[in-house]
């Protein structure tokens, strides 16, 4: 019997979390960063800040403008071997689904950013 799968489903939960390769990066037009590389993202430890990237079953109509996805920050709490547990560390503009310190289970290639001293919030 296998593990239940643990990360958020897009049909069940109203979101799920976006997988986005190096290789892949042009693709999306909003990251304004490179994507860290596997050896960095999978070394994630516990008290990382990782910027994750939210899709949403619900599209929102903000301002004339549809938006289906954000990118958000979460503070790691647990990593091990099969997936990555953080808490939401911002408040959704989009959702009404999630809060900020929501737990988020994910897995390292879900990751998009690492937090920095020299980062912003962009």
């Amino acid at each position: 019997m296998s593990a239940p799968y643990p990360y958020p489903k897009l049909d069940e939960d109203g979101y799920d979390l976006e997988v986005v390769e190096q290789a892949d990066a042009q693709n999306h037009p909003f990251l304004r960063h490179p994507i860290p590389d596997d050896n960095t993202r999978y070394a994630v430890k516990p008290g990382d800040i990782v910027k994750l990237i939210f899709r949403y079953r619900d599209h929102v109509e903000k301002n004339g403008q549809t938006f289906s996805a954000e990118h958000m920050w979460v503070r790691v709490t647990e990593a091990g071997d099969a997936f990555v547990v953080g808490r939401l560390d911002n408040t959704p503009q989009f959702t009404t689904i999630l809060k900020s310190d929501d737990e988020i289970y994910f897995h390292p290639k879900h990751i998009v950013r690492f937090w920095s001293d020299d980062t912003s919030a962009a």
